[in-house]
C-alpha cells in the first residue's frame, strides 16, 4: 500500500490543522502547485485529502447549526435597520428561512450560503467570542 510522503504530510497538515491557504502551505513547504496538482490525482493522497475535507465540512455545518438561533436573532434585529437594503434583504432572508424550514427535510437539495448571511454569521461569532473572552 503507497503512503504519503513527509511532504504530503506537511502540506495537508498545514492546510487542515494550520488553517493556511493551499498557496501558503505550498509556499511553506516549498511545494509547487504542480506538484500538489500532480499529488491529487494520486488515489492514496486523494483520498486523505477529501477524507479531511468531508471533516471540515462536517465542522463547518456543525458550527453553522450552533449559531442559527442567534443569526436569526440578527436577522430580526436587521429588519428595523436604518438602511432600506439591509433591512429588506434581512425580511427575504427570514422568510427564505421559513419557507426552507417549512419542506421536507430529506428531499431538501443543500443551499448555498449567500456571502451576506456568511458575513453576518461570521460577525455574529466574533461578537460573541469577544463578550466570552472579557
Amino acid at each position: 500500500m503507497e503512503r504519503l510522503t513527509k511532504a504530503q504530510k506537511n502540506v495537508l497538515k498545514a492546510i487542515f490543522d494550520e488553517r493556511l491557504s493551499e498557496e501558503e502551505a505550498l509556499e511553506k513547504e516549498r511545494t509547487s502547485v504542480k506538484v500538489f496538482e500532480n499529488w491529487l490525482r494520486e488515489s492514496r493522497f486523494k483520498k486523505e485529502h477529501n477524507t479531511l475535507m468531508e471533516r471540515c465540512g462536517r465542522r463547518a455545518n456543525l458550527l453553522i447549526t450552533t449559531y442559527k438561533e442567534i443569526a436569526a436573532l440578527q436577522l430580526i434585529k436587521l429588519t428595523d435597520c436604518d438602511k432600506e437594503v439591509t433591512a429588506r434583504q434581512a425580511c427575504l432572508d427570514i422568510i427564505n428561512m421559513e419557507n426552507t424550514g417549512n419542506k421536507d427535510k430529506e428531499s431538501e437539495a443543500p443551499r448555498a450560503m449567500r456571502p451576506e448571511t456568511q458575513e453576518a454569521i461570521l460577525n455574529i461569532m466574533s461578537e460573541e467570542n469577544a463578550i466570552d473572552n472579557k
